[in-house]
């Protein structure tokens, strides 16, 4: 039952509870027998299965001993720390080099800390993250659909740690060595996971991926009624590397194929989380100004999880031309254009003009909305704005630049009696359109799509809809154009002389009779 009432009483308890400065464990110390509301999860609406397995699969666990004695042993555990983080997202690490005797005293610290005194621990308790140490219970109390069966003290250990007199006196000592071998330790991964994007060694430490720090110790007190309640729900973390110290009791998932996972405590092993390192991969591999073809120049085999497209929808088949018959129009008149090889130009005479900025007259990139899309698209773009305000001739790549112009002004001319077709098969003046300054404008964009060593994980072009009055393709001999007909995808087939024509969103809207196409 949702009503103001309940609202309110609900956020009366999240105060009386947070007011206390106890946490859970106070809870328990007092010795409630029933679960207080608040903490008492709401029925699963997921569809994942909800039921943990263990025996189906084999949780990734990397063996990091002599990475650094031959290149032989690293090759091996950069391909297992590769599989790893596309399968799972997750994978522990033994032989990691942090002393099992830290890892022990570092639970005993964490525990300890929570197990002290509450008038000792209430010093810490504070819901304002900006401080550097912060005990409480349920940082997103307030916010939460359901309050979690735990206390949390964290502290903030790079790069401004907070000052050794800080920190509570009981852990002090093992949560400053615990971060420095921590530190050491993500500075390998780091490493490993910018030889398996196929970057630089340095490369993710070059962009500070390794130069924050967080210690963050949970705690989850016994449960009278566990069924009721969490200790953390479903989530993401949002870092770029999470390292997590279990305890011999477990009770971590994590999510693989639609079904939760139990990973079991293995003495002596960190599970690494890879977190939010998606938007680290995006980030190095737009920061290497090389585009998909960069990656395809340095030999990868596979192709990196950012460009791994989803399941595909049942709700649409790519069909074959034996079903149907793209339109051709035969316009009789208009000259074929003398289209010439591009050469292969080196990627620093490139980089020149890389850039984001999509105001510039010239630009080259790969994926325009390479940090928005959920999948990048295996294929790099030039873009040049011909019309209605043309570039200055030294802007555009000597390479390119002569047929660029004069194939943009065959395309502005035949833009011309498209439109005038247009506008009679619509009932209207020939010129009807193009006093409505339809033909003023002209984007060019040159589409590159290098060979793929696993193609049918990728796409070359997600599926979208132009945003434009027309757009007028020419297609090479590979083809791979599909158009949505009918509900099915169409293979276009490239016919040698012919241009394709799409009726773009802003005409459709403009006539309200033409069919745009995706």
């Amino acid at each position: 039952m949702d009503t103001s009432e309940s609202k309110h009483d609900r956020k009366s308890e999240l105060e009386a509870f947070d007011d206390t400065k106890a946490g859970v464990k106070g809870l328990v110390d007092a010795g409630i027998s029933k679960v207080p509301q608040i903490f008492i999860s709401p029925p699963n609406t997921s569809t994942n299965n909800s039921n943990p397995t263990t025996g189906q699969f084999i949780f990734p666990v990397i063996d990091l001993q002599g990475i650094n004695d031959n290149q032989i042993n690293r090759k091996k555990v950069v391909e297992e720390v590769r599989d790893a983080s596309e399968t799972w997202g997750f994978f522990q690490v033994i032989n990691h080099g942090i002393p099992s005797d830290v890892l022990e005293e570092m639970i005993r610290g964490a525990r300890s800390f929570h197990e002290q005194n509450t008038e000792i621990k209430k010093k810490w308790y504070t819901r304002e993250f900006t401080k550097k140490v912060v005990y409480n219970s349920n940082f997103d109390l307030y916010s939460a659909p359901a309050t979690n069966w735990r206390d949390t003290f964290f502290c903030i250990m790079a790069p401004n740690p907070p000052s050794f007199e800080e920190l509570p006196q009981i852990c002090r000592d093992i949560i400053v060595k615990y971060s420095e071998e921590v530190k050491k330790l993500g500075r390998c991964l780091f490493e490993l996971l910018a030889e398996a994007l196929g970057l630089n060694t340095s490369h993710l430490k070059d962009m500070d991926c390794d130069k924050g720090l967080s210690v963050v110790c949970h705690y989850y007190p016994a449960c009278p009624e566990p069924e009721l309640t969490l200790g953390a729900s479903e989530h993401a973390d949002d870092g770029f590397l999470t390292l997590l110290l279990q305890d011999h009791i477990g009770g971590l998932q994590v999510l693989h194929d639609n079904r939760w996972v139990d990973v079991p405590p293995t003495p002596g092993a960190l599970v690494v989380n890879i977190a939010d390192l998606l938007q680290a991969e995006l980030q190095a591999f737009d920061e290497t100004k090389a585009g998909v073809k960069g990656l395809v120049d340095a030999g990868i085999t596979k192709v990196p999880r950012i460009f791994v497209q989803p399941s595909k929808s049942e709700d649409s088949t790519i069909d074959s031309n034996k079903k149907f018959s793209f339109p051709v129009v035969d316009l009789d008149g208009i000259k074929e254009d003398p289209t010439k090889r591009k050469k292969i130009q080196d990627t620093e005479v490139k980089k020149q003009w890389y850039t984001r900025d999509l105001t510039k007259e010239f630009t080259y990139n790969s994926n325009f909305d390479l940090f928005k899309a959920p999948v990048t698209n295996w294929r790099d773009t030039f873009t040049a704005t011909i019309a209605p305000i043309p570039p200055n001739r030294d802007i555009l790549p000597s390479v390119c630049r002569d047929i660029l112009l004069e194939y943009t002004n065959q395309v502005m001319e035949l833009g011309d009696t498209l439109f005038e077709l247009l506008s009679e098969a619509i009932g209207l003046e020939p010129n009807h359109l193009k006093d409505m300054g339809c033909s003023e404008g002209l984007m060019a964009f040159g589409h590159y799509y290098p060979a793929c060593p696993q193609p049918e994980l990728t796409l070359g072009t997600s599926m979208h809809a132009d945003n434009d009055f027309l757009t007028v393709l020419l297609q090479d001999n590979i083809g791979g154009l599909l158009v949505l007909h009918q509900n099915h995808w169409v293979d276009v087939p490239p016919t040698p002389g012919a241009l394709v024509v799409n009726i773009g969103d802003i005409l459709q809207a403009s006539s309200g009779t033409f069919k745009h196409n995706k």
